[in-house]
């Protein structure tokens, strides 16, 4: 259809010189231009679907069952290998935010993520945006295991990175989360000025973590 939009008169003349009956040539017009109108409707069609869908959303209220497993955090390092020497900062703004974009709720929510990816938090994971995504994922493979299958609860991935009501109401569930965790692990990196401590939200995960006599600050 690219090669009929392209033709200009003189070709729609010579292409017609050889057609004596003009019924003739009037229906084979009227059929070349009807043929380009439902292509191009058709085009139109196509894309204003593309423009309207948006990804499949999994309706689950409870941020704490959020929490990633480390199976998970391998593979989305395979599928995103850069995002190892990435900050968690340019992490969230070029691969969560743009994959969330569309449906604006949290990453752990959309519907494409494998079976057995997230489930109910055994460990809440506090860290700073700052630091290095790669170091803060070996941090987290570096955990035993040693009461079953373990959930690792990481705010970017639980919580709604877009700035709307849904976002309010999950940083509202953050001290549920905490006291539902069996502990508490805080990425102190780097090690000789650990950037986390000088965080307001990371202090204030540190009291929550450390106000409860049935949980583990590691």
């Amino acid at each position: 259809m690219r090669q009929l939009a392209n033709w200009d008169e003189g070709a729609l003349r010579a292409s017609f010189a050889t057609v004596r009956d003009r019924r003739v040539h009037t229906l084979i017009l009227t059929n070349i231009v009807s043929v380009y109108l439902y292509a191009m409707g058709c085009s139109a069609s196509t894309s204003r679907q593309q423009a309207t869908s948006k990804p499949e959303v999994i309706n689950n209220s409870s941020v704490a069952t959020r929490a990633v497993s480390k199976k998970y955090l391998q593979q989305f390092l395979t599928e995103h290998p850069d995002a190892a020497n990435m900050t968690t900062t340019v992490v969230v703004e070029s691969i969560i935010r743009a994959a969330t974009a569309q449906a604006r709720c949290s990453f752990a929510q959309l519907g494409n993520q494998p079976p057995g990816s997230f489930g109910p938090a055994t460990h809440f994971i506090s860290h700073a945006w700052a630091g290095n995504f790669g170091e803060l994922v070996s941090v987290i493979l570096d955990i035993p295991e040693t009461d079953g299958p373990a959930f690792f609860w990481l705010d970017i991935f639980a919580i709604c990175q877009h700035t709307n009501d849904a976002q309010a109401e999950e940083l509202g569930q953050l001290a549920d989360v905490l006291m539902r965790a069996r502990s508490t692990v805080a990425v102190l990196t780097p090690w000789q000025a650990p950037v986390a401590v000088s965080r307001v939200w990371c202090l204030y995960e540190y009291m929550v973590s450390c106000s409860s006599s049935k949980r583990k600050c590691l």
